[in-house]
């Protein structure tokens, strides 16, 4: 129940405070007053805000303010980062979310509809049906997040709707097939590019494009090959996708880090690249390793 306490002002008037408390055993968990003129209005107001604080998605608004989108996304980022050490297309794809108007909304309120428009909008300024797709889901991953750790009363099932009314428009989809390779006039201007591009550049994107044409490896494949040391040198080094230089000797192998030589084989002529493509150049190439004498 509500409390009204009367109070007399210096001008012999009497105001009434309302205080509505909202109690958890013997702790008070909310506590809100107003101050009225006539006691009539003060009774009102209590039993209007004990209706509405009967309503927990309405208390957990009070008790939690009005998180926006972009705020919750922030907090996954720090709180998931380090721990789940996610790639960085969905770091950057964060991100985005983060810096764009949608993260202004009001998380707790937030509805099937304003996921929509979003991506309606996304689409109308060229994005592509996978790429708008990919929106929604890593704003269901945060709402869940939110729902699950923080115990927010967020609506994570909203991304879901979203996502059935967007497949019905055609508005969503899946990726598009890549429908040809590369014509050897097209792969002779990138080797002109690149070449030019790393004398100036720390990443030998020249090196790494060969070697991409030869083993068809994805570029996160690539970015994690371990160089063996020989016998006489026993330490094992790894490269980051900085390709910063680590502590070692020189080696004598290549192992790489993801599914096996055999998926994805190349045709013959990409395995006569293969083939030119020495331990030592790669060693020169991408870790300017200078070879042995």
């Amino acid at each position: 129940m509500a409390t009204i306490r009367a109070r007399k002002q210096a001008d012999r008037s009497t105001r009434y405070t309302a205080i509505v408390r909202i109690r958890k055993g013997k702790i008070i968990i909310h506590q809100e007053y107003r101050t009225f003129a006539h006691r009539v209005a003060a009774v009102t107001w209590a039993k209007h805000r004990e209706v509405v604080l009967e309503d927990p998605s309405a208390f957990a608004r009070v008790q939690h303010g009005a998180p926006t989108l972009a705020e919750l996304i922030r907090w996954y980022i720090e709180t998931f980062e380090k721990i789940s050490k996610w790639q960085r297309s969905k770091q950057a794809h964060l991100e985005l979310l983060e810096r764009h108007a949608l993260g202004k909304c009001n998380a707790l309120t937030l509805t099937s509809a304003a996921l929509i428009d979003h991506v309606r909008s996304r689409r109308a300024k060229g994005a592509g049906p996978a790429t708008v797709a990919n929106d929604l889901i890593w704003m269901g991953v945060v709402l869940r997040a939110a729902k699950s750790v923080r115990e927010l009363p967020v609506r994570p099932e909203i991304v879901q709707e979203a996502r059935n009314a967007c497949a019905e428009l055609r508005l969503i989809g899946k990726a598009r097939k890549r429908a040809r390779r590369p014509t050897p006039g097209e792969l002779e201007q990138l080797r002109d590019y690149f070449a030019h591009r790393d004398k100036r550049s720390r990443i030998p994107m020249l090196a790494i494009m060969e070697f991409a044409l030869a083993s068809a490896r994805r570029e996160s494949e690539i970015c994690q090959v371990r160089q063996r040391a020989s016998a006489a040198r026993s330490a094992t080094r790894d490269f980051d996708n900085d390709f910063r230089r680590a502590a070692g000797g020189v080696g004598d192998e290549l192992e790489f880090v993801g599914r096996p030589a055999s998926a994805g084989t190349p045709p013959a002529i990409a395995r006569d690249i293969q083939q030119r493509l020495t331990l030592l150049q790669i060693n020169e190439a991408l870790w300017h390793v200078p070879p042995p004498s």
